[in-house]
């Protein structure tokens, strides 16, 4: 069962797809934990976020559609490649795209700030 859901993110397009899902939870965490803020800087912030994942999907969309039909389809489906079946893709690439959303959403917090000036 855990290499099925690891083949989900096993490939470029499901691998970026990944990094949209978890970058949007950040954000969704983000504008959940800062609700009641009243300055300047969380509407920056989330507005620095939105173009971060707006520039992702439009790259996503642009060129590197995970929709897209291979033709002419396998026969028995396309496996995932044997270098891929360990424990290491299915934990791996998770984390690393946790961390990547963590990183941009501390990055967009202080570059709304230098933006504000309340450095």
């Amino acid at each position: 069962m855990g290499l099925k859901l690891a083949a989900v993110w096993g490939g470029h397009e499901g691998s970026l797809l990944l990094w949209a899902l978890l970058l949007s939870g950040w954000t969704a965490l983000f504008a959940w934990r800062s609700r009641h803020e009243s300055d300047a800087l969380f509407p920056l912030t989330l507005s620095i976020l939105s173009l971060i994942m707006a520039s992702l999907l439009l790259f996503i969309v642009l060129w590197s559609d995970p929709f897209l039909r291979i033709f002419p389809p396998a026969m028995e489906g396309r496996d995932l490649n044997p270098m891929l079946q360990h424990l290491g893709l299915i934990l791996h690439p998770p984390l690393l795209y946790l961390g990547y959303g963590g990183l941009m959403t501390a990055a967009s917090v202080a570059l709304a700030s230098l933006l504000c000036g309340g450095f």
